[in-house]
């Protein structure tokens, strides 16, 4: 194990390079059809709300993740990218920098959220439905298309789509980071 990483912040740093090198372009399968910047952005941030419920191990690499100053810090410039592109037709006066500062709002509430296991007062589908509400309205997304996205990813299996990412996850490691003999 330590042949592959060296430290813990080693094999948290190549979960997330992983995870957010991908994220978009497996929401972008998923919706297909529907590509709209929308339906992109919810599918992902629902799939990772559901991942971080399906282990507690993946609750707490997430929540590392957000508080590494230098694998938050990827997250931020990584995500920024995307969000610029899906959004920038919701803030056209926006720079990219802007998006940035948004991203380090919109990712503290994701945070947040991860480190709240689900209950009984806050299910997963609460948890997906406020997320969405609260990020969506930072992007000035009008209040109808947030609730006809928000009832589109409801209608989908995030559990199974959440699996889906860590087999993918463990697959791809294992391929690259092989026991040694």
């Amino acid at each position: 194990f330590y042949h592959a990483f060296p430290s813990k912040d080693d094999i948290l740093y190549e979960y997330v390079t992983f995870m957010f090198e991908n994220q978009f372009d497996l929401a972008r399968s998923i919706v297909g059809a529907k590509a709209d910047p929308l339906y992109i952005y919810a599918t992902d941030t629902a799939v990772q709300l559901a991942l971080t419920e399906m282990d507690q191990n993946l609750r707490d690499m997430y929540i590392e993740a957000y508080n590494s100053p230098k694998i938050s810090a990827f997250i931020y410039e990584r995500t920024t990218k995307e969000l610029y592109g899906l959004f920038k037709g919701y803030l056209p006066d926006y720079s990219e920098g802007d998006f940035y500062e948004l991203e380090i709002g919109s990712g503290g509430i994701m945070r947040n959220y991860m480190t709240v296991p689900t209950n009984m007062y806050f299910t997963l589908e609460k948890k997906i439905c406020r997320f969405l509400d609260l990020s969506l309205t930072i992007y000035h997304v009008p209040e109808a298309e947030r609730q006809a996205v928000i009832e589109y990813v409801l209608q989908m299996d995030l559990e199974k789509m959440a699996q889906k990412v860590v087999n993918k996850l463990f697959k791809r490691l294992s391929g690259e980071y092989p026991y040694p003999e």
